[in-house]
């Protein structure tokens, strides 16, 4: 039984030295990848740009965002704002994570994730989507 403790602890600890590495590798790399991607991709993120400024009117109602996810819009759309401020995957995953968190959120500050259904959390993406100036996706 504490060989299995044991065994179980230097595992974990294991995977998150893989995750240490893995960010601090991502980030001593990310300006110049983000860079060049951000170059050849340049195009494609104008004209997703366009497409959403020019839908900056859309309402929530128009989306179906539901009121109760409305409380917590601006703050979810100040997470995502963040996320080219991340360097690696894993760190833009957990910002996504955040936003969706923080989307989700209810008025008791009580997260319910799973009661979310997936026409909802579309809905309340979309809306984000649209609403946040985000210049390179």
């Amino acid at each position: 039984m504490c060989l299995q403790k044991l065994l179980a602890k230097q595992e974990l600890q294991m995977t998150l030295l893989k995750q240490a590495v893995g960010i601090y590798i991502h980030h001593g790399i990310h300006d110049l990848i983000f860079n060049i991607v951000g170059t050849y991709e340049a195009s494609q993120d104008a004209s997703f740009n366009k497409i959403t400024r020019s839908l900056q009117e859309l309402q929530q109602n128009d989306l179906g965002v539901k009121p109760e996810f409305s409380i917590n819009l601006s703050r979810a759309k100040r997470e995502l704002s963040q996320l080219n401020q991340q360097t690696s995957p894993l760190l833009k995953v957990l910002c996504l994570r955040r936003v969706l968190l923080t989307a989700t959120q209810t008025p008791r500050h009580t997260v319910n994730i799973e009661a979310v259904s997936a026409d909802d959390l579309l809905s309340v993406v979309l809306y984000l989507l649209v609403k946040t100036e985000i210049p390179n996706w």
